[in-house]
């Protein structure tokens, strides 16, 4: 299991955009890729402003439950994004 800078590292490395998707953007689909892409986003925005704190000790970022709450959710975001992608527009 990985933890902290190699959590940090594979979360930000993960790519948003995997694969292009032909979902045409009025289906219920294109709506659920949407938010998960949005959400993903801002986990990962969050996580650039979290290690970019040059005035924080390391271990003050790592004990932030941000950083905890992101690093669960955002595997099953990406997880989720992945999934919805493969499935055929209906």
């Amino acid at each position: 299991m990985l933890c902290g800078p190699a959590l940090l590292a594979a979360l930000l490395a993960a790519p948003l955009a995997a694969q292009e998707t032909d979902i045409d953007v009025g289906t219920g689909q294109a709506a659920q890729i949407a938010e998960l892409e949005r959400q993903i986003t801002r986990d990962r925005t969050t996580l650039r402003e979290l290690i970019g704190q040059t005035s924080v000790p390391r271990a003050d970022i790592a004990m932030d439950p941000r950083l905890r709450e992101i690093a669960e959710r955002l595997p099953r975001l990406q997880r989720e994004l992945e999934a919805l992608r493969r499935e055929p527009a209906p």
